[in-house]
């Protein structure tokens, strides 16, 4: 890459969604007004590569008021891959490569980066690019919520509060005529919108691709519904789940296409119940509109944060939300495969600092470094430990204070001399912190560090009644183990 950039690009590919132009705002205003460079929109997905005319140059005034515009400015299309362009030939569809001139273009125009907007299959063109030498850095947008690394896309919220907001409404009308409502919402292969609109709407039956399901099991949840006085249900149906094979009387059940889902089940469920079923296909209702205000800050700081990328020079790389917060991942760093040999560096709770054999290093969780069946067994050996509490009778091996009240200046002390019969009834985990470097080098002795129980007693200290001053269990306490 370049090390002054004067000229960048802005492309978005694949379905639009709610808040594709807070994005497109918040890279050219950052690039004009943070870093001085010239901003240049690549009109419907790729095609601009292919076809220079079509490039338009982005300023500030031609995203004046885009904010909570719906849509994009630059148009987009899910059908124009460079690598396998489609066109149509004398009646016929052929395929065509057209990423070389879109490297050509790109290098003849001089633009220095490009920010590609897209799901999987728009960035999987853009990352195929990058290979190619091309500048890429990615920025993940789909309403589906299902890209890898990403907890949170925008437009996912906006086509929740759009599946949501049908489902109050078709709530009334359901209750009022005691219909069985079918509800079929996007989300592809995922069920994130069907499962979050589900929640939030109240539907009684959530259908996604994640759990297997039978028309049975539907009929059940109406019919127990219908005993407990509840005429009407809500059925919300993710578009890519699984059809069972056959229905609830046996026959075979059609192969269903998103869009015709719902539809599919509703049938079914009409024949076995002999109800009125009513069907919903929200479909692009979900896409369009103007993005809600979460939407709409998530999208900027994307935007803002492309740009800070590509001034970086972190290309080839895409922006994720981890936690609400943005990170960039940098897929190219390193990769730790089964039973690769790493060198412990160094462990805070439950990450740990690695370095591999080339010599790079980075943090990864702790069970990453453990059989997952072992871990887990270890993980709830350590839970049921921390839960148990210690019973047992011994001997005070050091003279020592007893408090009434634990971790309090009590007013009341007992001194318990060395050889003192106790019975121990309660005992908390106690936490060990590693020694720093300078400690051992000096060879000092790490101090412990103080924690409190779950109990909220200071770590280590137990709880102890001599047996010369505790009453005698009563017959309701339950029995004591009891060891020499």
């Amino acid at each position: 890459m370049t090390t002054t950039i004067r000229t960048i690009g802005v492309a978005n590919g694949g379905g639009d969604c709610a808040g594709l132009n807070a994005v497109i705002r918040a890279v050219v205003k950052t690039a004009i007004c943070e870093y001085g460079w010239r901003v240049l929109g690549v009109a419907n997905g790729f095609d601009a590569l292919i076809w220079p005319e079509r490039l338009t140059e982005l300023t500030l005034e031609s995203v004046s008021g885009i904010l909570p515009r719906g849509g994009t400015i630059l148009g987009t299309t899910n059908r124009g891959n460079p690598f396998a362009y489609c066109l149509e030939e004398d009646g016929r569809t052929a395929t065509q490569d057209f990423s070389g001139q879109c490297l050509e273009n790109w290098k003849r125009l001089g633009l220095d980066a490009l920010v590609v907007i897209g799901g999987d299959g728009t960035l999987r063109i853009a990352n195929d690019f990058f290979k190619r030498g091309m500048n890429v850095v990615g920025v993940p947008k789909t309403i589906d919520n299902d890209l890898s690394a990403t907890e949170v896309t925008f437009g996912f919220d906006t086509a929740l509060h759009v599946a949501t907001d049908a489902l109050d409404r078709l709530h009334t009308t359901a209750e009022s005529h005691h219909r069985v409502m079918v509800i079929e919402v996007m989300g592809r292969d995922a069920g994130w919108i069907a499962l979050h609109a589900g929640q939030a709407g109240g539907a009684d039956v959530i259908l996604i691709p994640e759990i297997p399901f039978t028309i049975e099991n539907i009929c059940e949840g109406i019919l127990r519904r219908e005993r407990a006085g509840r005429k009407f249900s809500l059925v919300v149906v993710a578009e890519g789940v699984r059809l069972p094979k056959t229905d609830a009387l046996g026959k075979p059940m059609p192969a269903a296409t998103p869009g015709n889902v719902g539809n599919t089940i509703a049938y079914s469920l009409r024949e076995s119940l002999h109800k009125e079923v009513r069907v919903t296909v929200l479909s692009h209702v979900q896409r369009g509109g103007s993005p809600s205000p979460f939407d709409r800050i998530l999208a900027t700081r994307f935007g803002v944060c492309a740009a800070d990328l590509v001034a970086q020079a972190y290309v080839g790389e895409r922006s994720v939300t981890l936690q609400s917060s943005l990170a960039e991942v940098k897929e190219s760093l390193a990769t730790l495969h089964y039973g690769q040999k790493v060198a412990v560096l160094e462990r805070r709770g439950d990450q740990v600092r690695v370095r591999t054999a080339q010599g790079v290093s980075g943090w990864v969780e702790a069970h990453a470094l453990v059989e997952p069946s072992l871990w887990e067994r270890g993980s709830r050996l350590i839970a049921e430990t921390r839960a148990m509490p210690v019973q047992a009778q011994g001997h005070t091996r050091v003279t020592s204070n007893l408090r009434i009240e634990p971790a309090r200046a009590a007013a009341r002390i007992y001194q318990f001399n060395r050889g003192v019969p106790v019975e121990v009834v309660a005992r908390a985990v106690t936490e060990w912190s590693a020694p720093s470097a300078r400690a051992v080098r000096g060879g000092r002795r790490a101090s412990r560090r103080k924690t409190t129980s779950r109990l909220g007693w200071p770590a280590g200290c137990w709880r102890a009644l001599s047996s010369s001053i505790c009453p005698a269990p009563s017959a309701t306490m339950p029995p004591r183990r009891r060891c020499a």
